[in-house]
């Protein structure tokens, strides 16, 4: 009944749950110390909301999802009741409920500037912590990639000097990302394969296992396809071990990925279909739902089931919108746009890749189902009348989308589920791919 003591526990531990993957178990216990009787009475505000925070960290790739939207709410609100912060996350409770959708979904989605006061601030491990987040929020929401690599690499030297091994492997995580974009997969490897090693010291870690399964496409796109399918073998007891319900269905599209990629549509199918299934329940990883949807619909437009493969694209561009993630749009944008070239639209395929490529902000080498798409487009269009299609998609944004995914829609009309969809500025106009 010590509603104090047990906040303040909890707040304290929090870390060191994410940090061993005891995100249920860790939510749970905080859940049940900010439940105490009196806790919103008697205990100090800061503890209280450093406990919701982390909570929310915790929380919020499980199935208590809904609490960890609500919690990052809360912890907010506490935020302002606190001018001068002990704990080091305070300067992030702010920045945080904006990018776990802790605030009014009205505002839209975070973007790369809410964490600009923190990077700024005097306490270097917030500020190289700030700069990750700033760089993921603007991949997010479509910036170009210069900023972003910075921020990453600012923090990876940061968190080296300081000795702290779980930033500098989501720093150089986001490093990878970068390089597989620029399609520069042994770079990636490299980059995953360090940041899979600083993450392993902590036993136990998802980090760890997501960062090998990342690499497993950059293998078979470097033409190392029997290593792709021997890291996914080798990484596939850890997710077991693990357990967490989204990094199984992480793995699970990984493997249908990696299948589809490699000629085997039936397996392919099967892991696609694992991993929808598995988030479904959960409501929650909508960028797992638009890729493995993305996927299904590639199967089927290959067999010739445009219809099935319609469905899936439908679902697909639905889930990417509802995550409000642009390279998952553009990912989803790629798949409509190989439906529209199997129907015999190759005008309208190039319009939506180079909306992709607007949206996300740059082309992205590692999909390689967008090349195959244009220079299938091109040949039919010849080069000008290629371009001056991409070139009308790269004037689409978010508000407009709708009237190119949806013909009929009307300019600035919401399309799909789009909680937390914004405006993405509109892009210089780029040459095409």
């Amino acid at each position: 009944g010590d509603a104090p003591a047990a906040v303040r526990l909890a707040a304290a531990l929090g870390w060191y749950w994410s940090l061993r993957g005891l995100k249920v178990e860790g939510a749970e216990l905080i859940a049940a110390a900010i439940g105490v009787p009196g806790a919103a009475a008697t205990v100090e505000p800061e503890h209280l909301a450093v406990a919701y925070a982390m909570g929310g960290v915790l929380a919020a790739d499980t199935p208590l999802h809904l609490d960890a939207v609500e919690w990052m709410g809360h912890a907010a609100a506490l935020a302002p009741q606190v001018p001068d912060p002990v704990n080091p996350i305070m300067p992030l409770v702010g920045p945080l409920s904006l990018l776990y959708g802790g605030a009014d979904v009205a505002f839209g989605p975070a973007y790369p500037e809410v964490f600009d006061d923190a990077v700024s601030g005097p306490h270097p491990w917030v500020g190289a912590i700030a700069r990750i987040l700033r760089a993921h929020t603007a991949l997010n929401v479509g910036r170009p990639p210069g900023e972003a690599e910075a921020d990453f690499q600012a923090a990876a030297d940061i968190l080296a000097g300081l000795g702290e091994r779980w930033g500098q492997a989501v720093a150089v995580g986001g490093l990878a990302q970068l390089a597989s974009k620029r399609g520069d997969s042994a770079a990636a490897i490299g980059y995953y394969r360090r940041a899979a090693e600083l993450a392993a010291v902590f036993g136990n870690n998802e980090d760890e296992v997501h960062f090998r399964l990342f690499m497993v496409r950059e293998l078979w796109l470097l033409g190392e396809r029997e290593q792709a399918w021997a890291e996914f073998g080798a990484a596939q007891p850890d997710v077991e071990r693990i357990g967490l319900p989204e990094l199984t269905a992480f793995a699970a599209y990984t493997k249908g990925d990696l299948a589809r990629l490699d000629g085997q549509p039936e397996v392919a199918r099967a892991a696609f279909l694992e991993a929808f299934e598995l988030i479904r329940p959960m409501g929650i990883t909508q960028q797992l739902g638009a890729v493995a949807a993305t996927g299904l619909g590639y199967l089927a437009a290959a067999e010739g089931d445009l219809d099935e493969a319609t469905r899936w694209h439908a679902q697909a561009y639905e889930h990417a919108r509802a995550s409000a993630d642009a390279p998952v749009i553009a990912e989803a944008l790629g798949g409509l746009a190989d439906l529209a070239l199997r129907q015999g639209d190759p005008e309208r395929a190039a319009e939506l890749i180079g909306a992709g490529v607007a949206i996300r902000g740059t082309p992205d080498r590692s999909v390689i189902d967008e090349k195959r798409i244009a220079d299938a487009a091109r040949s039919v269009l010849g080069e000008a009348g290629y371009g001056a299609a991409y070139r009308r998609g790269q004037r689409v944004t978010l508000d407009t989308l709708a009237a190119l995914v949806e013909p009929g829609a009307e300019p600035g009309a919401p399309s799909g589920v789009t909680p937390g969809g914004g405006t993405l500025a509109p892009r210089a106009e780029r040459t095409p791919p």
